[in-house]
């Protein structure tokens, strides 16, 4: 699939859950994309979280592994609970296609230390307000999550592809 032709995988997705058919279909992606087969990126392995979810303190859909938990929700700031995320959900097949076409001018592609101190390498498609992040743990990279941007996180996106663009000019200097 190209980059241009990406569209939400459902016509209608319920706000407060997908039906047991979209939840099916989302999860057969999320496998067929992450764990039935090996995906790389840039020459390295992309692993995804494989532990199942056990409990609502763990994730959102029980018995779905971690990593497609993540994917299809998001954390709330007050509770630190993950809940079902529509826009994530729907664009769950977005991930690979976005790192399979990494290499693309429409992909901004760009490294950040997170609080942990883990390097993250962000893949962010601009045009169409979503990002992948990918952290390293070597010898492979881990997929984090990829979720849609909006307007506040847009700015902040942009600041730092700007300073890790103008970082790497000065450093090839």
């Amino acid at each position: 699939m190209e980059l241009e032709d990406l569209d939400d995988l459902f016509e209608y997705l319920d706000i407060d859950n997908p039906t047991k058919d979209q939840l099916y279909k989302m999860y057969g992606i999320y496998l067929n994309d992450f764990v039935s087969s090996t995906l790389y990126f840039e020459g390295r392995k992309v692993t995804v979280n494989n532990v199942l979810v056990r409990d609502k303190r763990d994730g959102y859909f029980m018995k779905k592994q971690k990593s497609f938990d993540h994917i299809v929700t998001r954390e709330n700031k007050y509770s630190g609970k993950r809940q079902y995320d529509r826009d994530r959900a729907n664009k769950i097949h977005w991930v690979k296609v976005i790192i399979e076409n990494s290499k693309s001018p429409l992909i901004r592609r760009f490294e950040k230390v997170d609080e942990d101190g883990n390097n993250n390498i962000l893949l962010w498609y601009q045009d169409k307000s979503y990002i992948v992040i990918l952290r390293e743990k070597q010898p492979d990279l881990f997929l984090v999550t990829g979720y849609c941007v909006d307007a506040t996180e847009e700015g902040r996106f942009k600041s730092e592809y700007e300073a890790y663009q103008n970082k790497k000019t000065s450093l090839r200097r």
